[in-house]
């Protein structure tokens, strides 16, 4: 058994990082308000670090500060030190790191910032290092320094905190003017993306280069609203870049979570799942409209990972993977030339080091990160072999290098489970899932539809993190909007109206929790949260999509479903709000301009009604046709039905029926394949 020789208040918690930090020196505790009250109680500062279990740097100021008995020994004396997981309490993180980007003009993590006892900040940065270096302050010096001025110049300290108690309360809302919704705004949109667009490498962004699944997405309905090919070619060159690049893992399926440089090849190494579902969705999009087999290959390799190795029991999705093991990064992931050599025979080796460039010197650190230029018939011609010899070499070859891999020291994982992150990677399940029609996909759908559903709720309220057996923290706005959109998706997929109704009890949760009809805008937090120091928004996508945008999206679906038609007038103001800033700063707002695709050109509601066997033909021929602005729902009989697209929907005839609507009218329904083609094509031109 394992002795330690410090144990602090983290041990109790349940998130991977808290707990990577529950031995260290410092006397560390949660947020939360008995360390609150001390801070008050003994006129404190607190020492806020926020931080996440992937976090490269996070882990080096761990070992080279909280590991420290001389720096814990002085934290300890004169601060009350907190740990906060940004995974668990997005709320925190959204509110200091604004903070210390108002102090600094950068941001990142970790985030370590410190604060009054009544949780004003005063100072703060991201890493720093023990001693002066790299032309940032020593982080004992730091401490020194700060406990200095607050004893013996306390108006210094308060001179500061006013002005950023003023500036973290204040609100973009207070300054947006509505602005008439119409196509000048996508047009805007998609000329921002073209100019920002890299010709030769796709992507829309210098180094680093983060995936751009958002900007695919919106792009590809750009072009499937106005035909309009440079859009296409914008969409599926960037997708085809990524998942031909070392970001990709071309052993294992996957994206890592950047590209440190402009050609999509030396990654930071940490996975995540929200960037797994996202990539997951729009290799989706841009199979339907490619039909290109490098997607198919990509979308399969994909799930297959977050099979492997980020699903739980229950059928929860973990939420990532480290960047290193054994103390390096990417160690895991890369290859030496001789030891691929050692594992191969002559044929497969051939292959493999032609297709991922493998090298003796290898294009990173002397050994090789995988990536591919060429398809697979180019580099058969060249080695004069057939396309199924060469695929069946390389089929060999991956199958006996990430066996070999499988046995290394892998990442660490975090394993708790985050509502809106699972909602992001079970949306995209459900949209591969249309698309190419594998029944394992859809099981595993719903088999974590129903986790959420049974474990991250307690009948009432939803809750953000599962672990280790029990859910935490309050859901949040992205929370309850992403999961209610997801749901909407594996209703389509199934046909079970309860995923509808949870979808539709989200919608409502959020309208009236969440949102002020006065600015048509949403908060993060209801008054149901903690009353932090100001009451943060989220109104442009980070890695994830912003929670105003994905509850924008959630009542667009919901009334285009339900017949609710209250809740597309609330998108519609709220998409208005944002539109001229959105449009200004497209980029930022992929989520937003997908929404606004939608509303500004609605689709149709197609719905297959029959048993599940005998609709096949049907759901395989609309699965090979774009229409990212439609419903295509899928189910057995909506004879009695709750919502108005799909109530009385039936069979014709004993015969697999599908209905055509739009704005709750539908045409002529049909039973045969041949006559649902025609209709499509007269829908498409």
């Amino acid at each position: 058994m394992t002795t330690h020789k410090f144990t602090n208040k983290l041990i109790n918690e349940t998130s991977p990082y808290l707990l990577q930090h529950a031995h260290n020196p410092v006397d560390w505790y949660p947020w939360g308000e008995e360390a609150l009250k001390r801070a008050r109680d003994e006129n404190k500062m607190i020492f806020l670090s926020i931080g996440y279990s992937s976090c490269h740097w996070c882990h080096v100021m761990e070992r080279e500060s909280f590991e420290s008995e001389e720096v814990a020994k002085y934290l300890n004396e004169h601060f009350i030190p907190i740990k906060v997981d940004r995974e668990e309490r997005p709320d925190l993180d959204t509110i200091y790191m604004e903070a210390i980007q108002l102090m600094t003009g950068q941001g990142g993590w970790p985030l370590n910032v410190w604060l009054t006892p009544d949780h004003i900040p005063i100072y703060g940065g991201t890493y720093f290092p023990p001693d002066n270096a790299y032309n940032r302050p020593g982080f004992l010096m730091i401490l020194q320094r700060l406990v200095d001025l607050y004893e013996n110049e306390p108006d210094q300290i308060y001179e500061r905190v006013n002005y950023l108690r003023e500036a973290l309360k204040a609100d973009l809302y207070d300054h947006l003017d509505d602005l008439d919704l119409s196509d000048a705004l996508l047009v805007k949109a998609y000329n921002i993306f073209k100019q920002s667009y890299d010709l030769n490498e796709g992507g829309f962004s210098g180094a680093p280069k983060f995936p751009a699944s958002m900007a695919v997405e919106f792009l590809l309905r750009y072009h499937h609203i106005k035909d309009n090919t440079d859009a296409k070619n914008m969409a599926v060159n960037t997708l085809r870049k990524m998942v031909m690049g070392g970001i990709y893992d071309q052993l294992g399926g996957g994206i890592h979570r950047y590209s440190t440089d402009a050609i999509w090849l030396v990654p930071h190494f940490e996975k995540m799942l929200y960037d797994n579902g996202l990539l997951l969705s729009a290799l989706s999009d841009g199979f339907q409209v490619t039909q290109d087999a490098l997607f198919e290959d990509a979308i399969r390799k994909t799930i297959d990972f977050i099979k492997r190795e980020m699903t739980s029991p229950e059928g929860g999705f973990y939420a990532a993977l480290d960047a290193d093991s054994e103390g390096d990064e990417g160690k895991y992931y890369v290859w030496s030339y001789d030891e691929i050599k050692s594992h191969l025979n002559e044929n497969e080796f051939k292959a493999f080091t032609h297709y991922y460039n493998v090298t003796p010197t290898g294009n990173w650190e002397g050994v090789n990160i995988l990536n591919r230029i060429h398809r697979p018939g180019t580099i058969a011609r060249e080695l004069d072999m057939s396309v199924s010899e060469f695929q069946q070499l390389l089929t060999s070859s991956s199958e006996k290098l990430l066996d070999i891999r499988s046995n290394r020291v892998s990442p660490e994982r975090d394993d708790k489970i985050i509502t809106s992150w699972n909602a992001i990677f079970l949306k995209g399940l459900c949209k591969a899932y249309k698309c190419l029609g594998d029944e394992d996909w859809k099981h595993m759908a719903v088999k974590n539809a129903q986790f959420i559903i049974e474990d991250l709720t307690d009948g009432k309220q939803l809750y953000r993190t599962y672990n280790r057996g029990e859910a935490r923290h309050k859901a949040f706005l992205d929370d309850h909007a992403l999961l209610g959109e997801a749901l909407t998706y594996v209703f389509e997929i199934t046909g079970d109206e309860k995923y509808l109704h949870h979808a539709f009890d989200h919608a409502q949760f959020i309208r009236e929790h969440f949102y002020d009809a006065s600015k048509a805008a949403f908060s993060y937090t209801s008054e149901n949260h903690e009353q932090l120091i100001s009451k943060p928004r989220e109104t442009f996508d980070n890695a994830t999509p912003s929670g105003t945008a994905a509850t924008i999206m959630l009542f667009q679906r919901i009334a285009h479903l339900s017949g609710e038609l209250d809740y597309l007038q609330i998108a519609e103001r709220a998409l208005k709000k944002l539109a001229g800033t959105a449009s200004d700063h497209a980029t930022a707002f992929g989520y937003y301009l997908q929404a606004l695709c939608y509303q500004l050109h609605p689709g149709h509601e197609i719905i297959l009604v029959g048993p599940d066997s005998q609709r096949r033909k049907f759901e395989d021929y609309l699965s090979d046709i774009y229409d990212p602005l439609s419903f295509i729902i899928s189910g057995e009989d909506f004879r009695q039905s709750d919502f108005a697209a799909t109530h009385g929907k039936t069979m014709i005839n004993n015969k697999v029926t599908t209905y055509i609507c739009k704005d709750f009218s539908c045409r002529k329904p049909v039973t045969d394949i041949e006559d649902l083609k025609l209709m499509m094509k007269q829908l498409s031109n």
